[in-house]
Formats: C-alpha cells, structure tokens, sequence
C-alpha cells in the first residue's frame, strides 16, 4: 500500500471505522503544523548546467539572501542606493560576491536558493510547500529529490513534498530562473521594440518605464525572485484552494451571489464533503447573515463547485466618490460529509457586490448609473517584494488625494494587498493581463497564457475594485509601428484571451486589446504639440495621454552621480536614457529649454509637464459625453528612480504636474476654456459635475486678480447644476491681462451654503509660445 494511500485511509475514514458524531457536529480537529520558510536562505547565481539540489553540494560559502525578496534587493525592501554608481553586483556564472544590498544583485538568469529546516513526519497528514508568487520558473527540489515545477509570477501555487520528507534535518532546493529576453537586431521594429516575447510578465520584461527601458539594456535589474511566501503546512488531504465570490444581475432589491469553490485533493480517494459558510457585514452595520452550503464530492486533484445564491437588500460597493465601498465576508468551513464532521480547512472571502458595464460607446454604468472615470495609470514597483499593504495605502492616499476615482494597473498584476486597498477605499481597477507590446504566436505560448489568464481570473475574482480585464496593451497588431512585418500578430491570441475572459467571468467588462477601441493620444510628446488636444481623438475613451518630467533634484541627485548629471551640458545622456528619459521626444517634440543648470532644466520640464496635463484634461472633461467618456493619465507613480510621465516620483515626491492633475481632476470642476498655444484666443468657463446628484441654487464666481493681489470686480452666476453633466456658462472674451501680463484668473463654484465645491485658477504660465511648440 502506498504512503499516499495510507495517509488517506487514516484522515479520511477509507476501509475503518471512525468515531461516530452527530451530523450536524464539526469535530475540531488537532492543530495543523506550519512552518513559515521565510528568512535567510543560500543563494548562488549561476546560468551554467549544474545543478545544485543535491544533499552533498557544499553551499556554506554561499552568500545569505532573507526571502521573500526579488534578488536584486538581496532582502532589502528599499532601493539599493549606490546601484547606480558603478558599482552594482555582478559576475560571472557561480562568481561568488561580496553581498551589499545597498548595491543590489544585477543579474538575469538563474539563482539557486537552499536552505535547511526541521519536520517531523505525520502518519495522517499530508506535508503541503506553498509557494507565492515566484518570478518567473521556478523548480523545486526536497532533499535531492525534484518535487515540482511552475511558470508565472504572479500565482499562488502549492506543492505536495510528503513522500521526499524525512525525520528530522530537510533540505529544500528552488531554482528559480528569470531569463533575459535576446536582443536581436533582425527581429525588431523599430529599433527599440522585440518582436518575439515569450514570457508573461508585461512591464517586468520589457518596457519603456523598466531599467534600460527599451534599449539593449533594457534587461539589466531583473526582477526575478521569491516575492511573496514559502511556506510547509500541513494539510488532512482536503483543502480549500479559494473561494470566489462574483455578483450578478444586481439591483438594490436583490443581487445573484455566484459563489466558486476550488478544493484540492491531495490523496487517491475521491472525497466527500461539505462547505459551510456565512455572509456577513465586513466595513459596515448589519445583523443580516446568509448561509451557505456548498455539496462537495472530489476526485484526486483539483475540483471546482459552483452555487448561486440570492441576497435580497445588498449593500453595494461604490466608488469613493459615488457612495461607500460596502463590503461583505464570506467565511468558509470544509468538513468531511457523514457522521464524523471532521474540520479539515478554512478560509475567509472579502467581497462587494456592483454591477458595472460599458456599451459600445464606451460609457460606463457602475450600479446602473452612468458615470465618467477619472483615472491614471499605475505601477507601483519593478521589485514587488518591496510592496506590502502599508506601501499601497500610502499611494491610494495620493490617488484619492488627486480627485482619482480608477486607476489602470498597467500591463502587470500587483500584489493582493493592492486590492484589498482599492476594495476598502473604494478606487475602481482596470486591471491589465501582463502582456505588453509583441509576443511569440507559437502555439505553447498560446496555452501558457491561456493557462494564466484564467490563473488571473482565479485569484483576483473576488475583488470588486476590478471593473475590467484588458488582456494585451498595445499589441503589434493593433499598432502602426509593430504591423509592418506581421499585421495580425498576436491577434489570434488576443481573440482567445478575451473569449477567455468573458467566459469565465461574466461580472465584469472584458477587453480583447488596449489602444483598440481607447485611445493613447501623445500630441506634444510623440508626435504634433500639445495644442492638438484640443482636436479631440477619435476615440471617446482614453486610457494614456502625458508628458515626461523630470524628478525633484534631490531624486536626480540620488539616481545620477555628479558626473552624469554635469553631461548635460555637453549633451550625453546615456545614462538618463538608461533611466528612461527620452531626448527626442524631449528637445525635438516637446522643445523644452535645458538651461545652464540642471535646475533650470528641472523647471522647465515640470512646468512642461503641468501644462499638458492640465490642457488636455480638462478638454477631455468638458467633452463629457460629447465626444468622451473617460480618462486615464499616463502615469501616477515611478516605478523605479527614473525621469518618466509620472506626476509622483519613485520616492513619492510629488512633481508640480501632481496639483495640476488634483485640480484638473476635482468632481466639481470650473474649467476656463483657453488654446495653450494662442495667447490671444478669447476664454470661456464652463461646468463639468460628475456628481451623481444635481446642484441646485450653486453659484459660479470669477474675477482678475493683479500681481499685487488687487482684485478686479466679481462677476457670478446663480444657476442650478444638473447631475453628471459639463456644459459652457458663458464666453469671457480675451483676457490679455492674464494671457499675456502678470494676473491671475480665478473661478469657484459655490453651493448654496456657501462652501467651496471647485476652484481653478489661469495664469500666463499656463500658455506654451508657438516659438517653444
């Protein structure tokens, strides 16, 4: 008989008799062991064919790394500061060393980590390895033994280890393998772009935000690693994977709960059993509880159960600025069905229940109202074991801050930590795949990802922050500088994908490619000046548009040694590009004056900044449902110390473009109208509300104010406001003395109460000369 058999004969009652109990009775069972793996382990970077998993490899001159970590912090949660001073580690397969992670580990490949640890063998439990997020292949080796293997960063998978265990002393080996893509000058176009990805990890491969962004070095600071969790447990051979709730056909009378149940059996037994559950209140007031029950009957390996049940009187989740982010608790009991009763795994589910659509021209109902997202684009890390649950409410904050009400997880998944955050706060997601620019259309490929957007699916289900799945940004075949050579690549995938999506998921809107459908106009940046966004884009729905800055000068002092920041002068900027700055873009497009100094050059790529992200918000939201239906900013954050389109840098100092983006973003918007390139073109002021409710008896005030602080008369409108509207009050004519002189023009809408609900302000700072455009 085998171990595995024998282990399931005793934890599940097969073929003896077990205590008898009530049928309605759980029966507690022993204390589970855990071991929680995290902390230092040996590591060794090494591409050769070695391999080093075995018990007689002498790793004691190894250096220590503590995991989770990707490698390049080396255990580190902060950027390695001195990595950009020449001194970043690096060296030949199996070069053993000195570690600093104040200088971070350069290296694309293969790492080996081990460790050693002590476990005491169960005659009835099962000893189950859980793994979570590994990037990118990992293979893992139990006392010389291989144990299994995985592709993909961003899953949570498990391992069974029970018959390579011993008593005592255990030795675990993970290879994990993170590989630079080739860089191939045949196989480009243009320069710049690979044509042939083979890995599912968007912005952590290749990206114009990464280090090296799209350059031959654009490999180097891989971001390979153990990111999130090893741990050894111990299981009774029946666990709960996850489970999932999603809501449909929701209204405020009732909603259609669709609860999802994934289990594992980790033994040769069928299995059967029920789960248990109630639905709770989570952040809000309610003695209101719903039971569930769930029959579940399962064969070896992986099953899913499925039941729909009806919650009548939901509470709905809302975005912050439309409601409150109601949440429920799903908590869950998996017993062994009959007389025994025997508690075998638990779980707990945080969910919300909205509904959300989009129709063909791309409006946006959350709950059945219409509403206009405000949004940017966001990656919060290269390095995501940097990331916990405090480092994305940190950055919420400032989402939130800035009048946002979405934002775009762009071309990678972020850690569950992410959006728990947006559940709680109430910030709507769309949440790309991790596909980004040009894939390999070879039919292996092709499943992998199949295989790991429903791994997507799996995990993330439950939140209602997303709104969306975007399965592929910018993909060749959808964008002019990737169609010259195949002009349906990756378009069978695409199709796939999607198809994918909304068969598995049918609570959310599903979307096959972005840049098909929403737009990412660059006017002034990569092609034409900024004063063409006044020509609205084709499509009503924009989920990119921006300018590159660069940071604050203590960031550029931190990312750039002296050297490179002094060839400015002379005109050299590898090492800028290296961290993302574009000088085409910069001097030949965008025009802006670089200055004697780096000050200088600072402030006018920030003020440059400020005034394409103001200009072309704002004729963005007085288009409202007149030519557009939503906005997202390209983009929030660094990821990384770099000189890119973010409003924030990576240390989180805010650029001057962040309060252009607060205000330009306020719900409540008083929006002068002017021409950023025509300083003589007469102004006008316009309301733009995307309140959900009317504003009756509001008043609209505007005056000049000199430089001195004299104020010129006050002129006002009474007027009530509709709900979710952007119309023209009235044309002010020109305005020299603010366009051309040294006054200021302010406008405020008032409520009937007097308070403030939005302000704004035009100065002549505002305006880019035709000269500089």
């Amino acid at each position: 008989m085998s171990r595995r058999r024998a282990l399931a004969q005793r934890a599940f009652g097969i073929g003896i008799v077990l205590a008898a109990a009530s049928a309605s009775a759980q029966v507690p069972a022993a204390p589970l062991r855990l071991v929680d793996l995290a902390g230092e382990w040996r590591f060794l970077p090494n591409n050769g064919p070695s391999s080093f998993a075995g018990l007689r490899v002498n790793d004691r001159t190894w250096p220590v790394m503590r995991l989770p970590s990707n490698w390049f912090l080396q255990g580190s949660t902060s950027y390695p500061v001195n990595s950009d001073k020449g001194s970043a580690s690096s060296g030949g397969p199996g070069d053993l060393w000195p570690i600093d992670p104040q200088v971070g580990l350069d290296w694309s490949g293969t790492v080996w980590f081990r460790r050693s640890f002590d476990w005491e063998p169960s005659s009835d439990k099962s000893a189950i390895l859980d793994l979570d997020m590994v990037d990118y292949i990992a293979d893992v080796f139990v006392n010389g033994l291989y144990a299994g293997s995985h592709e993909g960063y961003f899953q949570k998978w498990s391992l069974d280890v029970t018959e390579k265990l011993r008593e005592g002393k255990n030795l675990i080996a993970i290879k994990v393998s993170a590989p630079e893509l080739p860089f191939d000058m045949s196989s480009r176009y243009p320069i710049s772009w690979p044509k042939r990805q083979n890995q599912v990890k968007g912005i952590f491969l290749y990206h114009d935000t990464r280090p090296g962004a799209t350059s031959a070095r654009g490999q180097e600071r891989s971001t390979g690693g153990i990111l999130r969790g090893i741990v050894l447990r111990e299981s009774q051979g029946l666990d709960i994977v996850r489970v999932n709730v999603t809501s449909l056909d929701v209204s405020s009378a009732s909603a259609r709960l669709v609860i999802e149940a994934t289990v594992r059996n980790w033994t040769p037994e069928t299995v059967r059993a029920s789960l248990l559950g109630d639905i709770t209140a989570s952040n809000f007031q309610s003695a209101n509880r719903l039971p569930v029950k769930l029959d579940v009957i399962a064969p070896p390996g992986e099953s899913r159960f499925r039941k729909d049940v009806r919650l009548d009187k939901p509470a709905l989740w809302w975005s912050w600025d439309f409601g409150k982010p109601n949440l429920y608790r799903l908590s869950s009991k998996l017993s062994l069905a009959g007389d025994s009763g025997q508690l075998l795994d638990t779980a707990t589910t945080v969910f919300g229940v909205r509904s959300i659509t989009r129709d063909s021209a791309w409006v946006w109902r959350l709950n059945g109202k219409r509403i206009y997202p405000r949004g940017s684009n966001y990656i919060g890390t290269q390095w995501l074991s940097q990331a916990d649950r405090r480092w994305y409410a940190r950055d919420m904050d400032m989402m939130i801050a800035a009048n946002l009400n979405t934002m775009r997880v762009h071309a990678h998944l972020a850690r569950p930590e992410f959006y728990d955050v947006a559940d709680s706060a109430g910030m709507m997601i769309w949440q790309d795949f991790p596909l980004q620019w040009g894939y390999t259309d070879e039919p292996g490929f092709r499943v992998g990802a199949l295989r790991q957007a429903r791994d997507m699916i799996d995990r993330y289900a439950s939140h209602p922050s997303i709104i969306v799945w975007s399965m592929h940004n910018e993909s060749p075949h959808a964008m002019i500088w990737m169609q010259k050579k195949d002009p349906n690549q990756n378009l069978a995938l695409d199709i796939a994908l999607d198809a994918l999506a909304a068969r598995l998921d049918s609570s959310r809107v599903h979307h096959r490619d972005s840049g098909t459908g929403d737009g990412h106009p660059y006017p002034g940046w990569y092609d034409g000046k900024v004063g063409d966004f006044a020509k609205l884009p084709k499509q009503p729905f924009i989920t990119e548009y921006g300018a590159q800055s660069l940071p604050v000068i203590e960031t550029m002092r931190a990312m750039l040694p002296a050297s490179e920041l002094s060839n400015m002068r002379e005109g050299r900027w590898e090492e800028w590009m290296f961290h993302n700055f574009q000088p085409p873009q910069t001097f030949d497009i965008a025009r802006i004056r670089r200055g004697s100094k780096l000050e200088d050059f600072i402030f006018e790529s920030q003020r440059y900044q400020t005034q394409v992200t103001r200009f072309a918000t704002e004729i963005f939201r007085r288009a409202k449902w007149k030519g557009n239906t939503g906005i997202y900013q390209f983009m929030f954050v660094d990821d990384w110390p770099s000189i890119t389109w973010s409003v924030v840098d990576y240390f989180r100092k805010p650029k001057p473009a962040y309060a252009a983006l607060t205000s330009s973003m306020q719900p409540v918007l008083p929006s002068i109208e002017y021409q950023i390139d025509d300083r003589e073109k007469p102004l006008a002021i316009h309301i733009v509300n995307d309140r959900l409710t009317p504003i009756p008896k509001a008043t609209l005030k505007w005056r000049v104010v000199a430089a001195d602080g004299t104020e010129g008369p006050l002129t006002l409108r009474r007027l009530d406001i509709p709900a979710d509207t952007a119309f023209k009050v009235e044309d002010l004519g020109p305005r020299l003395e603010v366009t051309r002189g040294t006054s200021r023009l302010d406008a405020w809408i008032e409520a009937r109460d007097g308070k403030v609900l939005g302000k704004s302000s035009l100065t002549q700072d505002d305006f880019r000369d035709r000269s500089t455009q």
